[in-house]
Protein backbone atom coordinates (compact mmCIF):
# COMPACT_ATOMS: atom_id res chain seq x y z
CA UNK A 1 0.00 0.00 0.00
CA UNK A 2 1.17 3.50 -0.76
CA UNK A 3 0.48 6.91 0.41
CA UNK A 4 -1.33 9.06 -1.06
CA UNK A 5 -4.59 45.80 -17.65
CA UNK A 6 -3.34 48.33 -14.55
CA UNK A 7 -0.65 48.78 -12.57
CA UNK A 8 -1.79 46.83 -9.32
CA UNK A 9 -0.33 45.51 -6.16
CA UNK A 10 -1.30 42.95 -4.98
CA UNK A 11 -0.97 40.11 -2.01
CA UNK A 12 -1.61 36.09 -2.02
CA UNK A 13 1.71 26.71 -2.04
CA UNK A 14 4.61 25.94 -4.25
CA UNK A 15 6.75 23.34 -3.95
CA UNK A 16 10.54 23.34 -3.29
CA UNK A 17 11.71 24.45 -6.44
CA UNK A 18 13.20 27.59 -7.17
CA UNK A 19 15.28 29.29 -10.48
CA UNK A 20 17.82 31.75 -10.42
CA UNK A 21 19.71 34.40 -12.83
CA UNK A 22 20.24 31.79 -16.11
CA UNK A 23 18.95 28.50 -14.86
CA UNK A 24 19.08 24.89 -16.50
CA UNK A 25 16.94 22.00 -16.30
CA UNK A 26 18.04 18.25 -16.95
CA UNK A 27 16.69 15.46 -16.35
CA UNK A 28 18.62 12.54 -14.79
CA UNK A 29 19.97 9.91 -17.13
CA UNK A 30 20.14 6.37 -15.66
CA UNK A 31 21.74 4.21 -15.09
CA UNK A 32 24.74 6.91 -13.19
CA UNK A 33 24.86 4.39 -10.17
CA UNK A 34 28.10 4.39 -10.98
CA UNK A 35 29.63 6.61 -13.53
CA UNK A 36 28.98 10.20 -13.27
CA UNK A 37 26.57 12.37 -14.96
CA UNK A 38 27.42 15.50 -16.27
CA UNK A 39 24.81 18.22 -15.45
CA UNK A 40 26.37 21.67 -16.78
CA UNK A 41 29.00 24.54 -15.24
CA UNK A 42 28.72 26.66 -13.07
CA UNK A 43 30.08 30.72 -13.86
CA UNK A 44 29.71 34.20 -13.54
CA UNK A 45 26.65 35.57 -14.10
CA UNK A 46 24.98 33.67 -11.11
CA UNK A 47 23.80 30.10 -12.58
CA UNK A 48 21.41 27.70 -11.06
CA UNK A 49 21.27 24.01 -12.47
CA UNK A 50 18.44 21.91 -11.26
CA UNK A 51 17.85 18.20 -12.07
CA UNK A 52 15.05 16.28 -11.91
CA UNK A 53 15.80 12.62 -9.99
CA UNK A 54 14.55 9.09 -8.77
CA UNK A 55 15.35 7.16 -6.51
CA UNK A 56 13.98 3.85 -8.31
CA UNK A 57 14.76 1.12 -6.02
CA UNK A 58 15.88 0.94 -2.25
CA UNK A 59 19.43 1.69 -2.10
CA UNK A 60 19.77 3.76 -5.54
CA UNK A 61 22.25 5.94 -5.49
CA UNK A 62 22.87 8.74 -8.01
CA UNK A 63 25.95 10.11 -9.76
CA UNK A 64 26.32 14.28 -11.15
CA UNK A 65 29.53 15.63 -12.23
CA UNK A 66 29.72 19.89 -12.54
CA UNK A 67 32.15 22.11 -13.22
CA UNK A 68 33.21 25.76 -12.11
CA UNK A 69 34.71 27.94 -14.25
CA UNK A 70 35.82 31.38 -14.51
CA UNK A 71 38.66 32.33 -12.13
CA UNK A 72 38.85 32.47 -8.71
CA UNK A 73 36.72 30.42 -6.05
CA UNK A 74 33.36 30.55 -5.60
CA UNK A 75 30.56 29.82 -2.96
CA UNK A 76 28.57 26.97 -4.33
CA UNK A 77 25.24 25.97 -3.26
CA UNK A 78 24.10 22.43 -3.17
CA UNK A 79 20.54 21.10 -1.89
CA UNK A 80 18.16 18.22 -2.48
CA UNK A 81 14.09 19.71 -2.29
CA UNK A 82 11.72 16.88 -1.58
CA UNK A 83 9.39 15.85 1.03
CA UNK A 84 12.08 13.29 2.88
CA UNK A 85 15.73 13.81 3.68
CA UNK A 86 18.79 13.22 1.38
CA UNK A 87 22.54 12.88 1.62
CA UNK A 88 24.43 14.63 -0.68
CA UNK A 89 28.00 13.64 -0.47
CA UNK A 90 30.89 16.34 -2.76
CA UNK A 91 34.26 14.94 -4.31
CA UNK A 92 36.72 16.38 -6.40
CA UNK A 93 37.25 14.59 -9.98
CA UNK A 94 39.65 12.24 -8.84
CA UNK A 95 36.94 11.26 -5.88
CA UNK A 96 38.91 12.32 -3.23
CA UNK A 97 36.15 13.15 -0.86
CA UNK A 98 35.19 17.11 0.61
CA UNK A 99 32.49 17.13 2.23
CA UNK A 100 29.26 14.90 3.19
CA UNK A 101 25.26 17.30 4.44
CA UNK A 102 21.73 16.30 4.49
CA UNK A 103 19.70 18.76 1.96
CA UNK A 104 22.08 20.85 1.80
CA UNK A 105 25.63 22.07 1.98
CA UNK A 106 27.57 24.83 1.21
CA UNK A 107 31.41 25.21 -0.03
CA UNK A 108 33.90 27.28 -1.51
CA UNK A 109 35.21 25.88 -4.98
CA UNK A 110 38.03 26.49 -7.09
CA UNK A 111 37.37 26.03 -10.87
CA UNK A 112 37.64 22.55 -11.59
CA UNK A 113 35.19 19.47 -12.10
CA UNK A 114 33.72 17.82 -9.27
CA UNK A 115 31.14 14.83 -8.21
CA UNK A 116 28.73 14.66 -6.38
CA UNK A 117 26.60 11.53 -4.83
CA UNK A 118 23.01 11.13 -4.05
CA UNK A 119 21.06 9.09 -2.29
CA UNK A 120 17.85 8.89 0.33
CA UNK A 121 19.11 8.55 3.59
CA UNK A 122 16.54 5.99 5.11
CA UNK A 123 16.89 3.93 1.45
CA UNK A 124 13.85 4.02 0.01
CA UNK A 125 12.36 5.57 -2.85
CA UNK A 126 11.23 8.93 -3.95
CA UNK A 127 11.59 12.12 -6.36
CA UNK A 128 14.06 15.00 -6.05
CA UNK A 129 15.06 18.00 -7.42
CA UNK A 130 18.87 18.68 -7.01
CA UNK A 131 20.12 22.37 -7.00
CA UNK A 132 23.91 23.65 -7.66
CA UNK A 133 23.98 26.94 -7.52
CA UNK A 134 26.63 30.04 -7.01
CA UNK A 135 23.52 32.63 -6.58
CA UNK A 136 24.01 33.32 -3.00
CA UNK A 137 23.26 36.64 -1.26
CA UNK A 138 26.33 39.07 -0.81
CA UNK A 139 26.32 40.31 3.20
CA UNK A 140 26.31 42.43 4.37
CA UNK A 141 22.44 43.33 2.37
CA UNK A 142 21.21 44.96 5.07
CA UNK A 143 19.84 48.11 3.22
CA UNK A 144 18.52 49.52 -0.23
CA UNK A 145 21.46 50.56 -0.95
CA UNK A 146 23.74 47.26 0.11
CA UNK A 147 20.62 45.01 -1.85
CA UNK A 148 21.91 42.03 -3.24
CA UNK A 149 21.21 42.37 -7.20
CA UNK A 150 19.21 39.54 -8.67
CA UNK A 151 19.38 40.72 -12.23
CA UNK A 152 16.98 41.77 -14.91
CA UNK A 153 14.08 39.98 -15.30
CA UNK A 154 13.31 38.27 -18.93
CA UNK A 155 12.26 34.54 -19.97
CA UNK A 156 13.84 33.00 -16.51
CA UNK A 157 13.19 33.61 -12.96
CA UNK A 158 15.66 35.42 -10.89
CA UNK A 159 16.23 33.54 -7.52
CA UNK A 160 19.78 33.28 -4.73
CA UNK A 161 19.89 30.94 -1.25
CA UNK A 162 19.51 32.96 1.67
CA UNK A 163 19.91 33.13 5.41
CA UNK A 164 18.85 35.26 8.65
CA UNK A 165 21.30 35.24 11.04
CA UNK A 166 21.90 36.18 13.62
CA UNK A 167 18.25 36.93 14.61
CA UNK A 168 17.10 40.46 13.89
CA UNK A 169 19.27 40.20 10.21
CA UNK A 170 17.10 42.06 7.56
CA UNK A 171 18.16 40.95 3.53
CA UNK A 172 17.71 43.08 0.63
CA UNK A 173 17.57 42.38 -3.52
CA UNK A 174 17.20 44.11 -5.82
CA UNK A 175 15.94 43.27 -9.42
CA UNK A 176 15.08 45.45 -12.78
CA UNK A 177 11.89 45.16 -14.62
CA UNK A 178 12.98 46.00 -18.20
CA UNK A 179 11.20 49.08 -20.76
CA UNK A 180 9.60 46.24 -22.60
CA UNK A 181 8.36 44.29 -19.97
CA UNK A 182 4.81 44.40 -20.97
CA UNK A 183 4.68 45.51 -24.31
CA UNK A 184 3.80 43.67 -27.51
CA UNK A 185 1.10 41.59 -25.39
CA UNK A 186 -1.95 40.01 -27.02
CA UNK A 187 -5.56 40.94 -25.66
CA UNK A 188 -6.44 39.80 -22.90
CA UNK A 189 -2.49 38.67 -21.45
CA UNK A 190 -1.27 40.43 -18.93
CA UNK A 191 2.97 40.47 -17.45
CA UNK A 192 2.48 39.42 -14.06
CA UNK A 193 5.77 38.64 -11.38
CA UNK A 194 5.64 36.72 -8.52
CA UNK A 195 7.72 37.03 -5.59
CA UNK A 196 8.33 34.39 -2.78
CA UNK A 197 10.44 32.80 -0.57
CA UNK A 198 9.70 29.29 -1.19
CA UNK A 199 10.97 26.66 1.46
CA UNK A 200 11.78 28.88 5.05
CA UNK A 201 12.80 27.41 7.72
CA UNK A 202 11.25 29.82 9.73
CA UNK A 203 8.22 32.79 9.43
CA UNK A 204 9.22 35.00 6.72
CA UNK A 205 8.09 38.62 5.88
CA UNK A 206 8.21 40.28 2.13
CA UNK A 207 8.04 44.25 2.14
CA UNK A 208 8.37 45.37 -1.72
CA UNK A 209 10.02 49.28 -2.20
CA UNK A 210 9.94 50.53 -5.87
CA UNK A 211 11.26 53.57 -6.95
CA UNK A 212 9.11 57.26 -6.63
CA UNK A 213 10.31 59.25 -9.25
CA UNK A 214 8.35 62.33 -7.74
CA UNK A 215 9.85 61.69 -4.44
CA UNK A 216 12.85 60.31 -5.92
CA UNK A 217 13.59 57.54 -3.51
CA UNK A 218 12.36 54.23 -2.43
CA UNK A 219 8.75 53.57 -1.02
CA UNK A 220 6.86 50.83 0.07
CA UNK A 221 3.81 49.51 -1.85
CA UNK A 222 3.59 45.88 -0.85
CA UNK A 223 4.11 44.10 2.66
CA UNK A 224 3.07 39.88 2.26
CA UNK A 225 3.55 37.54 5.51
CA UNK A 226 1.83 33.99 5.00
CA UNK A 227 0.07 34.14 1.33
CA UNK A 228 2.45 31.31 0.61
CA UNK A 229 1.65 27.74 2.30
CA UNK A 230 1.88 27.71 6.07
CA UNK A 231 4.37 30.61 6.73
CA UNK A 232 5.92 31.38 3.69
CA UNK A 233 5.63 34.83 1.82
CA UNK A 234 3.99 35.53 -1.46
CA UNK A 235 3.78 38.80 -3.50
CA UNK A 236 2.06 39.59 -6.73
CA UNK A 237 2.55 42.62 -8.94
CA UNK A 238 0.48 42.71 -11.50
CA UNK A 239 1.84 45.10 -14.91
CA UNK A 240 4.59 46.55 -12.92
CA UNK A 241 6.01 49.66 -13.98
CA UNK A 242 9.80 48.99 -15.45
CA UNK A 243 12.56 50.01 -13.05
CA UNK A 244 14.41 49.09 -10.24
CA UNK A 245 12.83 47.19 -7.28
CA UNK A 246 14.11 46.05 -4.03
CA UNK A 247 12.67 43.00 -2.25
CA UNK A 248 12.93 43.09 1.97
CA UNK A 249 13.33 39.64 3.88
CA UNK A 250 13.30 39.37 7.36
CA UNK A 251 11.81 36.85 9.85
CA UNK A 252 8.45 37.77 11.00
CA UNK A 253 9.19 38.59 14.81
CA UNK A 254 12.77 39.03 14.10
CA UNK A 255 14.00 37.09 17.50
CA UNK A 256 14.47 33.85 15.37
CA UNK A 257 17.36 32.71 12.64
CA UNK A 258 16.21 31.30 9.46
CA UNK A 259 18.70 28.59 8.58
CA UNK A 260 18.75 28.88 4.83
CA UNK A 261 15.36 29.77 2.36
CA UNK A 262 15.66 30.82 -0.76
CA UNK A 263 14.16 34.39 -2.66
CA UNK A 264 12.67 33.89 -6.16
CA UNK A 265 10.82 36.21 -8.53
CA UNK A 266 8.95 34.84 -11.72
CA UNK A 267 8.32 36.93 -14.53
CA UNK A 268 5.01 35.06 -16.38
CA UNK A 269 2.46 36.41 -19.26
CA UNK A 270 -0.93 34.96 -17.88
CA UNK A 271 -4.33 35.15 -19.50
CA UNK A 272 -6.38 37.51 -17.26
CA UNK A 273 -9.30 38.90 -20.21
CA UNK A 274 -11.99 40.28 -17.54
CA UNK A 275 -14.53 40.51 -16.81
CA UNK A 276 -15.55 36.32 -17.03
CA UNK A 277 -17.20 35.77 -14.22
CA UNK A 278 -20.40 34.44 -14.72
CA UNK A 279 -21.79 31.60 -17.68
CA UNK A 280 -22.35 34.59 -20.18
CA UNK A 281 -19.16 36.30 -19.56
CA UNK A 282 -17.11 33.04 -20.08
CA UNK A 283 -14.24 32.74 -22.21
CA UNK A 284 -14.35 29.50 -24.95
CA UNK A 285 -12.15 27.73 -24.99
CA UNK A 286 -12.88 25.57 -28.09
CA UNK A 287 -13.99 22.61 -29.15
CA UNK A 288 -12.63 19.21 -27.00
CA UNK A 289 -12.40 17.01 -29.24
CA UNK A 290 -12.50 12.75 -28.73
CA UNK A 291 -9.08 12.13 -27.91
CA UNK A 292 -8.20 16.09 -27.47
CA UNK A 293 -6.66 18.34 -24.65
CA UNK A 294 -7.34 22.10 -24.03
CA UNK A 295 -5.49 24.06 -21.74
CA UNK A 296 -5.15 27.74 -20.39
CA UNK A 297 -2.73 29.55 -17.72
CA UNK A 298 -4.34 32.27 -15.28
CA UNK A 299 -4.42 34.17 -12.49
CA UNK A 300 -6.79 34.13 -9.76
CA UNK A 301 -7.27 37.89 -8.18
CA UNK A 302 -9.02 38.12 -4.88
CA UNK A 303 -12.82 37.24 -4.86
CA UNK A 304 -12.36 36.43 -8.60
CA UNK A 305 -14.42 33.85 -10.35
CA UNK A 306 -12.88 32.61 -13.28
CA UNK A 307 -15.60 30.76 -16.69
CA UNK A 308 -14.53 28.82 -19.43
CA UNK A 309 -16.77 27.34 -22.20
CA UNK A 310 -16.08 24.49 -24.04
CA UNK A 311 -18.21 22.22 -26.27
CA UNK A 312 -18.56 18.54 -27.04
CA UNK A 313 -20.01 17.17 -30.13
CA UNK A 314 -21.12 13.71 -28.73
CA UNK A 315 -21.59 12.14 -24.93
CA UNK A 316 -17.92 12.15 -23.54
CA UNK A 317 -15.75 12.05 -20.00
CA UNK A 318 -13.72 14.71 -19.30
CA UNK A 319 -11.22 15.28 -16.62
CA UNK A 320 -10.96 18.81 -15.42
CA UNK A 321 -7.96 19.22 -13.63
CA UNK A 322 -6.04 22.53 -12.35
CA UNK A 323 -2.11 22.53 -11.57
CA UNK A 324 0.58 25.06 -11.03
CA UNK A 325 3.86 25.74 -8.90
CA UNK A 326 1.79 28.26 -6.76
CA UNK A 327 0.16 25.14 -5.34
CA UNK A 328 -3.20 27.25 -5.18
CA UNK A 329 -6.17 26.09 -3.23
CA UNK A 330 -8.98 26.37 -6.28
CA UNK A 331 -12.41 25.39 -6.27
CA UNK A 332 -13.57 23.85 -9.97
CA UNK A 333 -17.17 23.78 -11.06
CA UNK A 334 -18.73 22.26 -13.67
CA UNK A 335 -22.20 23.29 -15.25
CA UNK A 336 -24.44 22.43 -18.43
CA UNK A 337 -25.38 25.11 -21.56
CA UNK A 338 -28.67 25.44 -19.27
CA UNK A 339 -26.43 26.69 -16.25
CA UNK A 340 -27.26 23.68 -13.85
CA UNK A 341 -24.34 22.99 -12.03
CA UNK A 342 -23.17 19.16 -12.73
CA UNK A 343 -20.65 18.56 -10.21
CA UNK A 344 -17.55 20.58 -7.80
CA UNK A 345 -14.18 19.67 -6.71
CA UNK A 346 -12.28 21.33 -4.18
CA UNK A 347 -9.20 19.20 -3.03
CA UNK A 348 -9.72 15.97 -5.58
CA UNK A 349 -6.56 17.22 -7.38
CA UNK A 350 -2.56 17.12 -6.39
CA UNK A 351 -1.95 18.36 -3.03
CA UNK A 352 -5.36 21.52 -2.47
CA UNK A 353 -5.51 21.60 -6.27
CA UNK A 354 -8.64 20.00 -8.16
CA UNK A 355 -9.66 17.49 -10.16
CA UNK A 356 -13.25 16.46 -11.61
CA UNK A 357 -14.09 13.71 -13.77
CA UNK A 358 -17.57 13.28 -15.34
CA UNK A 359 -19.41 12.08 -18.58
CA UNK A 360 -21.15 15.42 -20.48
CA UNK A 361 -23.82 15.37 -23.15
CA UNK A 362 -22.82 17.24 -26.36
CA UNK A 363 -23.01 20.60 -26.57
CA UNK A 364 -21.86 23.93 -24.51
CA UNK A 365 -20.62 23.45 -20.90
CA UNK A 366 -19.40 25.62 -18.28
CA UNK A 367 -16.27 25.70 -16.15
CA UNK A 368 -15.37 27.87 -13.23
CA UNK A 369 -12.61 28.10 -11.07
CA UNK A 370 -12.52 30.44 -7.84
CA UNK A 371 -10.09 29.98 -4.72
CA UNK A 372 -11.34 27.94 -2.05
CA UNK A 373 -10.66 31.25 0.23
CA UNK A 374 -12.22 34.20 -1.26
CA UNK A 375 -9.18 36.17 -0.36
CA UNK A 376 -6.65 34.19 -1.74
CA UNK A 377 -5.30 34.72 -5.49
CA UNK A 378 -2.54 32.35 -7.01
CA UNK A 379 -1.50 31.52 -10.78
CA UNK A 380 -2.75 28.31 -12.53
CA UNK A 381 -3.36 26.63 -15.21
CA UNK A 382 -6.61 24.72 -16.12
CA UNK A 383 -6.81 21.82 -18.42
CA UNK A 384 -9.41 19.95 -19.92
CA UNK A 385 -8.85 16.38 -21.69
CA UNK A 386 -10.91 13.57 -22.95
CA UNK A 387 -10.72 10.15 -21.13
CA UNK A 388 -12.57 6.34 -21.18
CA UNK A 389 -15.87 6.52 -19.57
CA UNK A 390 -16.90 4.12 -16.88
CA UNK A 391 -19.00 0.96 -17.69
CA UNK A 392 -21.75 1.38 -15.91
CA UNK A 393 -24.53 -0.72 -13.48
CA UNK A 394 -27.03 -1.30 -10.86
CA UNK A 395 -25.80 -2.58 -7.39
CA UNK A 396 -27.02 -6.23 -6.44
CA UNK A 397 -28.50 -6.48 -2.93
CA UNK A 398 -27.25 -7.90 -0.17
CA UNK A 399 -23.90 -5.99 -0.55
CA UNK A 400 -23.57 -4.73 3.13
CA UNK A 401 -20.01 -6.94 3.96
CA UNK A 402 -16.85 -7.53 2.31
CA UNK A 403 -18.28 -11.04 2.05
CA UNK A 404 -21.11 -10.13 0.35
CA UNK A 405 -19.23 -7.34 -1.87
CA UNK A 406 -20.46 -6.87 -5.23
CA UNK A 407 -17.24 -6.93 -7.94
CA UNK A 408 -16.75 -3.94 -10.10
CA UNK A 409 -14.09 -3.09 -12.90
CA UNK A 410 -12.43 -0.12 -12.90
CA UNK A 411 -13.37 2.23 -13.77
CA UNK A 412 -16.94 1.98 -12.95
CA UNK A 413 -20.12 3.83 -12.66
CA UNK A 414 -22.97 2.30 -10.08
CA UNK A 415 -26.31 3.20 -9.73
CA UNK A 416 -27.59 2.43 -6.15
CA UNK A 417 -29.37 3.21 -3.80
CA UNK A 418 -28.69 3.32 0.26
CA UNK A 419 -31.01 3.25 3.47
CA UNK A 420 -29.97 4.75 6.91
CA UNK A 421 -29.02 1.59 8.37
CA UNK A 422 -27.60 -0.06 5.48
CA UNK A 423 -24.39 0.20 3.89
CA UNK A 424 -23.07 -1.10 0.29
CA UNK A 425 -20.02 -2.93 -0.12
CA UNK A 426 -18.24 -3.29 -3.93
CA UNK A 427 -14.86 -5.55 -4.39
CA UNK A 428 -12.50 -4.19 -7.22
CA UNK A 429 -8.60 -5.52 -8.21
CA UNK A 430 -5.62 -3.33 -9.03
CA UNK A 431 -3.29 -5.46 -11.37
CA UNK A 432 -0.58 -2.59 -11.40
CA UNK A 433 0.22 0.49 -8.76
CA UNK A 434 -2.21 3.57 -8.74
CA UNK A 435 -4.52 6.02 -7.34
CA UNK A 436 -7.33 4.87 -6.92
CA UNK A 437 -10.69 7.97 -7.06
CA UNK A 438 -13.84 6.85 -5.39
CA UNK A 439 -16.61 9.23 -5.09
CA UNK A 440 -20.46 9.44 -4.96
CA UNK A 441 -23.04 11.93 -6.42
CA UNK A 442 -26.47 12.19 -7.49
CA UNK A 443 -29.35 14.42 -7.98
CA UNK A 444 -30.67 14.53 -4.44
CA UNK A 445 -28.48 16.14 -1.80
CA UNK A 446 -27.31 12.96 -0.37
CA UNK A 447 -25.15 12.88 2.76
CA UNK A 448 -23.00 9.84 2.53
CA UNK A 449 -19.68 8.68 3.57
CA UNK A 450 -17.01 6.31 1.90
CA UNK A 451 -14.40 4.62 2.92
CA UNK A 452 -11.45 2.64 1.21
CA UNK A 453 -10.61 -1.37 3.19
CA UNK A 454 -8.09 -3.49 2.60
CA UNK A 455 -8.44 -7.07 1.07
CA UNK A 456 -9.17 -8.08 5.07
CA UNK A 457 -11.39 -5.61 5.65
CA UNK A 458 -9.52 -2.82 7.64
CA UNK A 459 -10.20 0.86 6.67
CA UNK A 460 -7.69 2.77 4.63
CA UNK A 461 -9.32 5.98 4.15
CA UNK A 462 -12.51 7.42 4.63
CA UNK A 463 -14.40 10.58 3.65
CA UNK A 464 -17.38 12.35 4.35
CA UNK A 465 -17.81 15.80 2.72
CA UNK A 466 -15.07 16.06 0.02
CA UNK A 467 -17.08 15.42 -3.16
CA UNK A 468 -19.76 18.00 -4.21
CA UNK A 469 -22.20 19.58 -1.65
CA UNK A 470 -22.14 16.76 1.23
CA UNK A 471 -21.13 13.74 -1.20
CA UNK A 472 -18.25 12.12 -0.52
CA UNK A 473 -14.75 11.47 -2.70
CA UNK A 474 -11.61 9.62 -1.48
CA UNK A 475 -8.37 9.51 -3.04
CA UNK A 476 -5.38 6.86 -2.01
CA UNK A 477 -2.23 5.91 -3.81
CA UNK A 478 -2.50 1.73 -3.22
CA UNK A 479 -0.34 -1.14 -4.47
CA UNK A 480 -1.87 -4.24 -6.37
CA UNK A 481 -4.04 -6.07 -4.84
CA UNK A 482 -7.88 -6.46 -3.67
CA UNK A 483 -9.69 -3.49 -2.36
CA UNK A 484 -13.26 -2.80 -1.35
CA UNK A 485 -15.14 0.46 -1.25
CA UNK A 486 -17.95 0.74 1.44
CA UNK A 487 -20.82 3.46 1.07
CA UNK A 488 -22.87 4.48 4.14
CA UNK A 489 -25.35 7.61 4.76
CA UNK A 490 -24.03 9.94 6.87
CA UNK A 491 -27.81 11.58 8.02
CA UNK A 492 -30.76 10.83 7.00
CA UNK A 493 -33.75 8.80 8.04
CA UNK A 494 -34.67 8.04 4.13
CA UNK A 495 -33.23 6.04 1.41
CA UNK A 496 -31.24 8.33 -1.05
CA UNK A 497 -30.69 7.54 -4.39
CA UNK A 498 -26.29 7.94 -5.72
CA UNK A 499 -23.83 6.71 -7.70
CA UNK A 500 -21.06 5.52 -7.41
CA UNK A 501 -17.95 6.39 -9.98
CA UNK A 502 -14.36 4.41 -8.99
CA UNK A 503 -11.56 4.63 -11.37
CA UNK A 504 -7.50 4.49 -11.24
CA UNK A 505 -5.52 6.71 -12.57
CA UNK A 506 -2.00 5.61 -13.41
Amino acid sequence: MRRSVRMGWILSVMLCVGWAVATATVKEIEPNDATPQAVGALSKPLTTILVDGTSGYAGDIDWFSFEVSGSGSQAIRLATESDVTWQIVLYADNLTHIVSGADSLTRDLAPGRYRVRIQQSDLGTGSYVFVISNALEHESNDGLVEATALGTLGSEPLSAFASIAPAGDVDFFSFDVPEDFATGLAPGMSRIVRIETPCPSGDTLLLLYAEDKTLERAVPVARNDDSGSGSWSRLYVVQPEPGRYTLRVHEYADNETIATYRVVVTAMTISNAEPNDTPDEATPLGVLAPGGRLETTQFIDEGDVDAFSFTVSATTCVLLETSGASSGDSLVCLYDQDGNEIACDDDGGDGVWSRLFRKVDAGRHIVTVRAADEESLFDYTLTLTTTSCPAEGPESEPNDSIGTADPITLPYDVAAEIAPTNADVYRFELTTPATVIAETYGEANGDTTICLLDAEGNTIACDDDGGAELWSLVRYELDPGTYFVRVELFAGTSPVAYHLLVRAET
